[in-house]
Parts: C-alpha cells; sequence; structure tokens
C-alpha cells in the first residue's frame, strides 16, 4: 500500500513487530 515513502514503510513495519506477531510483517515485505 505504502510504497512511495520508505519511511513510513520502516515506520509501519516497526509497530507491527512491536505489537503484532512477525507473520504480518513477512506478509507486509511479501
Amino acid at each position: 500500500m505504502i510504497t512511495s515513502s520508505p519511511g513510513l514503510q520502516v515506520a509501519i513495519s516497526a509497530l507491527y513487530r512491536i505489537c503484532l506477531p512477525p507473520v504480518p510483517t513477512l506478509i507486509w515485505f511479501g
């Protein structure tokens, strides 16, 4: 969804790692 802003992608992935299990993060990086 957010590919135009790498910074936002990193921030979101970091939040996913903190709040959710690693599975959603793997899906994000696809």
